[in-house]
């Protein structure tokens, strides 16, 4: 068994409850057998930020009545834009590929937000990557995760190493006060997300995941063709084929990459690619329960993790799926030994189906008939930068959280109360009701 020297890292079997807790939602894998290796691929948004606010069937946000109290709220960084606003002061852990053009420059580009610290532990490649990447300086390097959390500027930090560091890194953060968004997988396992998860919300502090995908304009489409009826009033079939890299970045090494070492990432490619496209599901259609499979190494015997994985489950209940798809049967297949490439989805119901790449930011959607005739495709842009839309939204959120905050903590001190800043500069006193509703 290839997976027996990691038994004391990884879960098994996972048993969630069937209704999670508000601010945390998780694919619901009750009957895992071989995919131990998916838990760490089932932790979705910890917090949805105001304006991804999923739509349930009828056009109605879904909201939870539950009242948050968080005892303190973390402030953002002092720091004031043109307009006299304040901005986040974002940091980076971590300066890997997905720094380099699809999350680093998002950070710069992001209204209201400014990136003031990066963190690398290798001496002087943060500074030097600082200088290259961010236009006019005001951005830190370091080589100390302790100096770099002490950044007077430092509003929240995006954890873009390996997973394997992240929940290290999370511990971190969070005792420094900082909300975090986190690259995916959140942890190796299951125990290791649901640990990030309540290191948080022990602490009210937000935790965002970079399931980039859910803020394309493509995946809105998505949604909004599965209301409008394009499969019909329900979906009853999802497939999906992944053969190759799936997309996959830094596969040409010397090395084995991290991304094919257990003990950094968790198992296979499923860990970095299949993750995302079970996030989709969830997005577009809900949680997947009584999952079933199983995982091999068919054709790569230089590595030890899996290349392939089968999966098959259902569509579970939940409030914000586009369209009916409780029951629908999944299958998905991911070969990453396959010499040819394949990346397809198909959403299937009794009026059509949506036919489509899982992994791709940008590229058509085939609107089929119930006989599989092409009857419209949706084209699309690529963005630039493919974390911006939702780093934009997840900074927006953080400044509309501060703003309240800081609102609450004004009215407290108006009237005597004892709100207003700490001197860690949080804002808020303890037990504080600040009037923010979880989503």
């Amino acid at each position: 068994n290839m997976h027996a020297q990691r038994s004391s890292v990884h879960t098994p079997l996972l048993s969630l409850p069937s209704t999670p807790h508000p601010r945390t939602t998780f694919l619901q894998m009750r009957r895992v057998r071989h995919l131990w290796f998916l838990l760490a691929a089932t932790t979705l948004a910890f917090e949805t930020p105001p304006r991804v606010q999923l739509r349930a069937r009828g056009g109605h946000t879904a909201r939870s009545d539950r009242r948050v109290r968080p005892q303190r709220l973390v402030a953002m960084s002092s720091t004031a834009s043109p307009s006299g606003e304040d901005i986040v002061g974002w940091g980076i852990v971590g300066l890997g590929d997905v720094c380099a053009v699809k999350a680093g420059p998002a950070f710069v580009k992001a209204e209201g937000s400014r990136l003031v610290a990066v963190m690398q532990r290798t001496p002087g490649a943060a500074e030097e990557w600082a200088r290259q990447k961010v236009p006019g300086g005001g951005c830190t390097g370091y080589d100390n995760l302790d100096a770099f959390l002490s950044d007077s500027l430092l509003g929240a930090v995006y954890i873009a190493t390996p997973p394997g560091s992240h929940l290290e890194i999370a511990r971190k953060v969070a005792a420094a006060g900082k909300p975090a968004y986190i690259e995916k997988p959140v942890g190796r396992s299951h125990a290791e997300a649901t640990q990030i998860a309540e290191v948080f919300s022990q602490c009210s502090i937000p935790l965002f995941t970079a399931y980039t995908s859910r803020a394309f304009e493509r995946s809105a489409e998505v949604r909004r063709l599965l209301a409008a009826g394009a499969v019909g009033d329900r979906v009853t079939n999802i497939t999906y084929v992944c053969h190759g890299s799936g997309l996959a970045r830094g596969l040409q090494s010397d090395s084995i990459p991290w991304r094919l070492q257990a003990e950094h990432s968790g198992g296979g490619l499923v860990m970095d690619v299949g993750c995302h496209l079970i996030d989709r599901l969830d997005f577009f259609c809900g949680p997947l329960v009584n999952v079933s499979g199983n995982a091999a190494n068919k054709g790569s015997p230089h590595q030890q993790v899996e290349d392939y994985v089968q999966l098959h489950a259902q569509i579970g209940a939940s409030s914000w799926a586009a369209v009916c798809s409780e029951g629908a049967q999944v299958e998905c297949c991911w070969d990453f030994s396959a010499s040819e490439s394949k990346d397809e989805l198909v959403i299937s119901g009794p009026g059509g189906a949506l036919k489509m790449a899982g992994m791709s930011s940008s590229l058509p959607i085939s609107v089929l008939d119930p006989t599989g005739k092409v009857i419209q495709e949706i084209k699309f842009e690529a963005p630039e930068h493919a974390a911006l839309p939702l780093i934009q939204i997840v900074t927006n959120h953080l400044r509309e959280r501060t703003i309240a905050s800081q609102s609450t903590a004004g009215a407290g001190e108006d009237s005597g109360g004892g709100g207003g800043r700490d001197p860690g500069g949080r804002v808020g006193g303890e037990g504080e009701e600040v009037g923010t509703e979880s989503e």
